[in-house]
């Protein structure tokens, strides 16, 4: 008897077969579906793997923009603090608030600004992450589904063979050490697919707290408008402005 072999990173799959007979169609193709359901498996891993590159980028992209969120929103309370004091100090002929708080909205407008660019920006990557999650995942269980129905049919036949060389007591062994083999890759895959799903909801999370920011800004520059009417005419109409 003579073995064939298929290297593999995480271990060697081999098989018996009889170097006396003659090689056939059958056990070619059973050599070739061995070998390629363990390049299914190693090429799904290969797209996984990229694809949580991604997601690693995605994730260092939300914690650099979470820490400008809190920035953010730092600057927007200091708008509104002022904004608070803002008629008192009017009353008081304290006008250089209007010029502080011109100051303060300005600096958190600018804030918010780009805030928003950022989250325009990284969307279409997000999204297609998103998407590619998605697909790439059920396409690796059709995948690997198909390349196990195709070996186990042609398992099937050859052992109703006679005239085959290959010992299939020998290639059963090898194609269970092939799926343990793939149990492994599957149980990365899973990680890496798993992670990804914790980085769009930390995205979709961080993406509703900018949006509740925004409508609280939004509401703030309506407070604004009236702060500035009732600052006029505590002062006599005067023109007094923070723009």
């Amino acid at each position: 008897m003579a073995q064939r072999k298929i290297k593999h990173r995480l271990g060697e799959i081999q098989f018996d077969y009889s170097d006396t007979a003659k090689w056939s169609a059958t056990d070619q193709r059973l050599a070739d579906l061995l070998a390629k359901t363990l390049l299914c498996s190693e090429s799904n891993l290969l797209n996984t793997e990229a694809l949580g590159k991604r997601t690693a980028k995605l994730h260092k992209w939300i914690v650099q923009t979470q820490t400008a969120f809190e920035e953010t929103g730092k600057a927007l309370e200091a708008a509104q603090e002022i904004a608070g004091g803002y008629v008192g100090a009017i009353e008081l002929g304290q006008y250089s608030i209007a010029h502080t708080l011109s100051d303060a909205v300005n600096f958190a407008s600018k804030k918010l600004q780009a805030q928003s660019k950022n989250i325009r920006g990284m969307h279409p990557n997000y999204s297609q992450l998103v998407t590619d999650h998605n697909l790439m995942q059920e396409q690796h269980d059709e995948d690997l589904e198909q390349a196990y129905q195709e070996l186990s049919a042609i398992e099937l036949d050859a052992f109703g063979e006679e005239t085959i060389a290959t010992d299939m007591l020998s290639f059963d062994k090898a194609v269970e050490k092939l799926k343990a083999l793939v149990s492994v890759n599957s149980r990365a895959e899973e990680q890496l697919f798993n992670r990804t799903l914790e980085v769009i909801a930390d995205y979709n999370l961080l993406s509703a707290k900018i949006e509740g920011q925004q409508n609280v800004w939004k509401e703030f520059c309506y407070r604004m408008v009236l702060i500035e009417y009732i600052g006029k005419m505590r002062n006599d109409n005067k023109g007094i402005s923070f723009n």
